[in-house]
C-alpha cells in the first residue's frame, strides 16, 4: 500500500468535517510499570480530533474521518528534526491521543503547536475547545490567528 503525501492528508482532512479537542496538559504520576522514557517525559497533552463539534462525551464515541496512521504522519512530521520531539501515543481510546513531554512550559508551548497543525490541516475547534490555546507555529513562539472561512452564500 502506497504511503499518502502530508498534503494529500491535508485535504482529505479538510473535506471532512474533523474536530479537535485539547482537554488537558497535566504531570503524569510514574509507576513501576511505566516505561523509561515515559519517565523522562511526566507532562502530557491529551487530545482528540472526531466528527463530532459538540459535548465532550460525544467525541469519545464519535467516528473520525481519519485514520490513525494519517493522524500520527500529520502530527509527527513538523517534529521530526527536533532533538527531543514529543513521544505520542495514539488510540488510548477511540479518538483520545496522548503527547508526552518533560516540562510544563514545553507542554503548554505543544498544546499550541498541536493546534497550529490541526487550524492548518483546516479541522476546526469543538465547541468548547474554542480559544483555549493560541496556535504557534511548531518550533517557534510565533501566535497564528486563524479566521474562519468565508461563507460562500453570503
Amino acid at each position: 500500500m502506497a504511503k499518502k503525501p502530508l498534503k494529500e492528508i491535508h485535504h482529505a482532512a479538510a473535506a471532512k468535517k474533523n474536530y479537535y479537542w485539547i482537554f488537558s496538559v497535566e504531570q503524569e504520576a510514574a509507576d513501576e510499570y511505566t516505561p523509561e522514557e515515559y519517565k523522562k517525559n511526566p507532562w502530557v497533552v491529551n487530545f482528540g480530533v472526531s466528527t463530532d463539534k459538540g459535548d465532550l462525551d460525544d467525541h469519545f464515541d464519535a467516528k473520525n474521518h481519519m485514520t490513525v496512521r494519517e493522524l500520527k504522519k500529520l502530527l509527527t512530521a513538523p517534529f521530526k528534526d527536533d532533538a527531543n520531539p514529543p513521544l505520542f501515543e495514539f488510540e488510548l481510546s477511540k479518538n483520545w491521543h496522548t503527547a508526552h513531554v518533560a516540562t510544563k512550559e514545553r507542554a503548554e508551548q505543544l498544546a499550541s503547536e498541536i493546534v497550529y497543525i490541526f487550524r492548518n490541516a483546516n479541522i476546526q475547534p469543538m465547541d468548547e475547545d474554542e480559544n483555549k490555546y493560541i496556535a504557534k507555529i511548531p518550533g517557534t513562539n510565533t501566535p497564528v490567528n486563524f479566521t474562519p472561512p468565508r461563507n460562500p452564500n453570503l
